[in-house]
This record gives C-alpha cells, sequence and structure tokens, in this order.
C-alpha cells in the first residue's frame, strides 16, 4: 500500500525530520507490551492496524502480501489442531471456533509487532554506547535488507540475498570513509 506523494512528504518530513528517530523508538519499545497485555484478537488486530497507519505515514508505502500470507499460513495450521466448537467441516478437516480464535491470535501479535519495528526501525536511529551502536546498525542494515525487493527465483535466492547484502555493505563502506 502506498500512500500519495502529497500526503506522503508531509508525514515523511514529519516522521522523519521533525521526530527525533531515538523518541520513536522508546516510544515504540514502551508500546511492545500492548501484545502482551491484550488477548482479544479484535483489540490485537486494532493495535496492529495502528502500527500499519504509523508505518504507512512515516514510510510513505507498506507491503501488505506478507502481512496477508503470515496470517493465512498460521490460520492454515491452526486449523491442524482443532478446540473448541465446531463451526463446519470442509471434507476431513474440522474448523473450530478454538483454532480459528487462537490463529487470529497470533497472526495479530506477530503482523503487529512487525508492524511496530518497521517503525520503530529508522536509518537515523543511534543509540547512545557501544552496544546501543551495535543494536542501531543491525536495525538500520535490517531495514535496509527489507526496503527492496529481492528476486526470488528458483535457483538464485541465496544469491539475490547475498548481492543485495554486499550492496548494503558496499553503501555503508562509502559513508564510512567520506565521514573519516
Amino acid at each position: 500500500m502506498k500512500l500519495p506523494e502529497t500526503i506522503s512528504k508531509y508525514t515523511k518530513h514529519f516522521f522523519n525530520d521533525v521526530c527525533k528517530a531515538e523518541i520513536l523508538f522508546a516510544l515504540s519499545i514502551c508500546c511492545f507490551p500492548l501484545f502482551l497485555i491484550f488477548s482479544s484478537p479484535a483489540v490485537l488486530w486494532g493495535i496492529a492496524g495502528f502500527f500499519f497507519i504509523l508505518t504507512l505515514l512515516r514510510r510513505g508505502k507498506v507491503l501488505i502480501l506478507p502481512s496477508v500470507i503470515i496470517t493465512a499460513g498460521i490460520v492454515m495450521l491452526a486449523l491442524l489442531s482443532p478446540s473448541g466448537k465446531v463451526l463446519f467441516t470442509c471434507g476431513p478437516i474440522k474448523i473450530t471456533d478454538g483454532a480459528l480464535t487462537n490463529a487470529f491470535h497470533r497472526s495479530a501479535i506477530l503482523c503487529g509487532m512487525v508492524f511496530l519495528s518497521q517503525f520503530a526501525v529508522s536509518p537515523k536511529l543511534h543509540l547512545h554506547g557501544k552496544a546501543g551502536f551495535f543494536f542501531s546498525q543491525i536495525l538500520v542494515y535490517f531495514d535496509e535488507l527489507t526496503s527492496k525487493k529481492i528476486s526470488f527465483k528458483p535457483g538464485s535466492i541465496i544469491s539475490s540475498i547475498d548481492e543485495r547484502l554486499i550492496e548494503i555493505w558496499n553503501k555503508h563502506s562509502a559513508e564510512t570513509s567520506e565521514n573519516k
């Protein structure tokens, strides 16, 4: 999903230039327990939707398909262990209330945390100390790795990821040598 450019330039400016990355990261860490406190799938999906919107406003675009695939996969696997009231049967598989509730609960937590982490991470994030620097570098590299599409053609998955990692390494090596 992509925001219109007229809206995106204002929201990106606000989240990336006006707000400090460290403050947004700290707020995100404080919001993390929300996923542990609430047990209702509807509330958890509401929280996940909230962080989806925040991520969309901060970045200008968010990929929805991975979240849909994650949710569908979790639901399919949860249906293999039925529990609770049988809603209906589809051949040999019994679709139960408990399995669906459990699946939507787990997928809401996973998708919500992905959106929360995408909102929290920024290339401008700099934490204090050696451990903070190391942690922020990991987050920056992960953010850059996931910001571009990687080719997943059979036989070239590993080489595509490797090329992307080398590209990121070369970019950061060049920036480091310019700063010295």
